[in-house]
C-alpha cells in the first residue's frame, strides 16, 4: 500500500470512528442493532490499535467486543463473529502485555465461536482464529495438546477452503507452519516432509505481487533447511532453502520490518552449505549478510557472529588465495562495525592490521587492495590524528597506476579512475594540510593529477593498435585482464 493510500485509509478509518462513536450514543440500549454498532465501533477501534494506534484503543475495543457479546442471543450467527472479534482483540492484547489471562480467554472465546459457527460460512474463519489462538499459547506454555488441536484445525480450515479461495494460500501456510513446529518439538519426520509439501502449495498458489509471498517463500526456505539439517534431508534441500531464501529477501521491500531477519536466515543457509562444501563464495556472502542485518538490527551478536565467521574465513584460505584479501577485509569491516558499537579498542586495530594486509596483497584483486588501503588511512585519521593517516594515503595513491594499466580499454581506465583518482588523492592532501606538511600535500595531489592525465593523454595504451596488427595476442591480452579483475566484485563489503 502506498503513503497516499494509507493515509487516505487513516482519515476513512478515522470517520467511521466518529460516525459509529455517534451511532452507539444515539442507540438504545435494547435496539435491536445497538449489538451490532457495539462491534462495529469495537472492530474499528481494533484496527486503529493495529495501525499503529494506542494501548487504550485496544482496551475500548475489548470492553465494546465484551458487550455486544453480552447483548446478542446466543442463537444468532452473528454472535459467532462477535467472539471471535473479541478472542482476535484478546490476543493482540496479550502479545502486547503478556497477560495470561487474555490469552486463556481468547482460547476459550474461539472455542465458543466455532462452535457457535457451524454450518455458517464465517466457522472456517472462526477455526482460523482459534488455531492461532491455540499456537500462541502453545508458543507460551509449550503444552503439546494445544499444538495437535491447532493441526487438527488448521487441517480442517485448510480441507473446508476451497482451493480457489483467496484465504486458502494462507491457511495451507498456517498449517505447514504449526507441522513444522511439531516436528521441531517432536522430531517427527513425516510432520516435517508434510510441512514441506503443504509449504510449497502455499508459494505455489500465492501470487508473486501478494504482500504475504516473500513470508511464504522465506517459511519454505526455513522448513527445508530443517530437513536439511536434520540429517534427513538432502544437498538439493539446502540448495534450495537457499533459492527460496534469496527470493524472499528480493520480495521483500528494503524498509521492511522483516527484511533484517530474512537475511539473517539466508546468511545462515549460506554458511551451512559452506560447512558442507566449503565454496568460499558461500562463506563471503553469508558474512555480507551477517553484517548488513547488523546494520538493520543493531543487534550484537549479530556482528559477534560476523566476525567468528570473518576469522574462520580468513583462516581457512591460503594467504597466496585471491580471496584471502577480500576476507580480511570483510573481517575489518565487521571488527570496525563493532568497535563502533562496542568501543573495544582491539577490534580497532585488528580492523586496521586486517585492511593493511589486504592492501598490500599481491594476488589480490586491485580493486581489492586500493578499497582496503583507503579504509586503513581513513580510519587512521579518524582514530589517531590526519598526521598518521598521511603516509597511508600515500600508499594508496600508489596504487592508482596499478589499477588503470595498461592492458585495459581507454575507456574502462578512465572509468576507474574518475572513481578513485580524485577522492583517494583530494584526502590525503586533506590530512597533510592539517599536519602542516606543505610538500607532502603537492606530492599527493599532483601523484592524484599525473595518474589520471597519462593516462589520458597516451592515447595508445589500449589495446587498439595490438588488434590491427595481432588481433589473437590482443584477444588473449584482454581475457588475461578479465581473469585478473574477476574476483573485484561489486559487493566487497565495505
Amino acid at each position: 500500500m502506498s503513503e497516499p493510500e494509507a493515509s487516505g485509509d487513516r482519515v476513512a478509518l478515522e470517520r467511521a470512528v466518529t460516525l459509529l462513536t455517534t451511532l452507539v450514543a444515539a442507540t438504545p440500549a435494547g435496539h435491536h442493532d445497538h449489538a451490532r454498532y457495539l462491534s462495529c465501533l469495537g472492530s474499528a477501534l481494533h484496527l486503529r490499535f493495529q495501525l499503529g494506534g494506542a494501548d487504550p484503543d485496544l482496551d475500548e475495543a475489548i470492553r465494546l467486543a465484551r458487550q455486544a457479546v453480552a447483548a446478542t442471543p446466543a442463537e444468532l450467527v452473528a454472535r459467532a463473529a462477535m467472539l471471535s472479534n473479541l478472542g482476535n482483540a484478546l490476543l493482540d492484547r496479550f502479545g502486547r502485555t503478556g497477560v495470561v489471562a487474555d490469552l486463556d480467554e481468547a482460547v476459550d472465546v474461539g472455542r465458543r465461536a466455532a462452535a457457535a459457527s457451524i454450518g455458517d460460512h464465517h466457522h472456517v474463519v472462526c477455526l482460523s482464529n482459534l488455531g492461532g489462538a491455540l499456537l500462541t499459547r502453545f508458543g507460551h506454555t509449550g503444552s503439546i495438546a494445544d499444538l495437535d488441536e491447532a493441526i487438527g484445525i488448521a487441517r480442517q480450515a485448510v480441507a473446508t477452503t476451497p482451493t480457489h479461495h483467496p484465504d486458502h494460500p494462507r491457511r495451507l501456510a498456517n498449517l505447514g507452519s504449526a507441522l513444522r513446529t511439531r516436528s521441531e518439538r517432536t522430531g517427527s519426520v513425516p510432520d516435517l516432509d508434510e510441512a514441506i509439501d503443504v509449504a510449497r502449495q502455499a508459494v505455489a498458489t500465492t501470487p508473486a505481487h501478494h504482500p504475504d509471498y516473500a513470508g511464504r517463500l522465506a517459511n519454505l526456505s526455513r522448513t527445508l533447511r530443517v530437513r536439511f539439517e536434520r540429517d534427513a534431508g538432502t544437498d538439493a534441500d539446502l540448495d534450495a532453502a537457499i533459492r527460496f531464501a534469496w527470493e524472499a529477501v528480493t520480495a521483500t521491500p528494503a524498509h521492511h520490518p522483516k527484511r533484517a531477519t530474512r537475511l539473517y536466515h539466508l546468511g545462515g543457509a549460506l554458511l551451512a552449505r559452506f560447512h558442507r562444501t566449503g565454496a568460499a563464495a558461500d562463506l563471503d556472502e553469508a558474512i555480507g549478510l551477517l553484517q548488513t542485518r547488523f546494520e538493520h538490527t543493531r543487534c550484537l551478536s549479530d556482528l559477534n557472529e560476523a566476525v567468528v565467521v570473518g576469522r574462520k574465513a580468513v583462516t581457512d584460505t591460503p594467504t597466496d588465495h585471491p580471496s584471502h584479501a577480500l576476507f580480511l577485509s570483510n573481517l575489518s569491516t565487521a571488527l570496525h562495525l563493532r568497535f563502533q558499537h562496542s568501543g573495544a579498542t582491539a577490534d580497532v586495530v585488528d580492523a586496521m592490521r586486517g585492511w593493511e594486509l589486504a592492501s598490500r596483497s599481491p594476488v589480490a584483486p586491485m580493486r581489492v587492495r586500493l578499497n582496503t588501503a583507503g579504509h586503513r588511512a581513513q580510519l587512521l585519521a579518524a582514530q589517531r590524528s590526519p598526521a598518521a593517516a598521511v603516509e597511508a594515503y600515500a600508499a594508496a595513491v600508489e596504487l592508482l597506476p596499478l589499477l588503470a594499466w595498461r592492458g585495459l580499454s581507454q575507456r574502462e581506465q578512465q572509468d576507474l579512475l574518475r572513481l578513485n583518482a580524485g577522492s583517494l588523492p583530494r584526502d590525503g592532501a586533506g590530512c597533510a594540510i592539517a599536519a602542516r606538511l606543505p610538500d607532502r600535500t603537492v606530492e599527493l595531489l599532483e601523484c592524484g593529477r599525473g595518474t589520471y592525465w597519462s593516462q589520458l593523454l597516451d592515447t595508445r595504451t589500449d589495446l587498439t593498435s595490438l588488434r590491427q596488427v595481432a588481433p589473437d595476442l590482443a584477444a588473449r591480452l584482454h581475457r588475461c585482464s578479465v581473469a585478473l579483475e574477476q574476483h573485484a566484485r561489486t559487493d566487497v563489503v565495505g
